[in-house]
């Protein structure tokens, strides 16, 4: 209970102290006059000073529900895995750009693209199928590669030890090396005999020069001159004048 103070006019407001000693606003009521006593409903704890509310908790990190809903694994996943196929691929038609200009130096290329995917932990490579399927294509092509050059190598090799057994018999023969000699006078005729075992025609690259019209400069092989125009027959062999 409030006393309605002295001058107080209805409707007016006056502070009343309340039982625990807070202050507290009261209307004069209607019909009210100074020196009455008014009835005052004050709520428990209230009090005539605010106090300041507290400020609000602040969130660290990510709030569960919110953004995380937000992030799909599955398609971070896809992407990351696209990523890796394409890295492959790229480095799968790099070998064949090397292999074409380079040769051997292709293969490695197609053997770091499987050995790139096999350093992957063996349950991480489950989550990679393209990146495999590009892996174990680069590794067969590298493979098939490696083999081509390796018969090629040994066909090269085969086919040198083969002219160079076909061409020691005429080396070794000072009769289809035989050359005119510089002791005769020019517009001297003679005639000079070619074995049938001084083929083939050539043996003699690089011991006949000129052929132009039918003449061969004065240090030629005879056997090989006649040879390469045909005027001797390999394997039949004959006389040149």
């Amino acid at each position: 209970e409030a006393e309605v103070p002295k001058n107080a006019q209805e409707g007016e407001t006056f502070v009343a102290i309340g039982p625990e000693g807070q202050r507290v606003d009261v209307v004069v009521p209607k019909g009210a006059v100074a020196g009455d006593r008014v009835t005052a409903v004050i709520a428990p704890h209230a009090s005539y000073d605010a106090q300041p509310a507290a400020p609000a908790p602040i969130v660290m990190g990510v709030p569960l529900g919110v953004a995380a809903a937000h992030y799909d694994l599955e398609a971070a996943q896809y992407a990351k895995e696209e990523r890796a196929a394409q890295a492959g691929t790229t480095m799968y038609a790099l070998g064949w750009c090397i292999c074409c200009f380079l040769g051997p130096f292709g293969p490695l290329f197609w053997f770091f693209t499987w050995v790139r995917h096999r350093a992957r932990p063996r349950d991480e490579r489950e989550n990679y199928p393209r990146e495999r399927f590009v892996a174990r294509l680069s590794c067969a092509t590298g493979l098939m590669a490696v083999t081509a050059h390796f018969v090629l190598v040994i066909a090269a090799v085969a086919y040198l030890r083969h002219e160079g057994a076909s061409c020691s018999n005429v080396l070794e023969r000072s009769m289809c090396l035989q050359t005119p000699s510089h002791i005769l006078p020019t517009g001297t005729e003679f005639i000079a005999h070619c074995p049938a075992d001084c083929g083939p025609a050539r043996c003699y690259d690089s011991l006949v020069w000129g052929g132009a019209n039918g003449f061969y400069a004065g240090g030629s092989a005879i056997c090989g001159a006649a040879l390469q125009a045909g005027v001797v027959q390999e394997g039949v062999g004959g006389d040149v004048l």
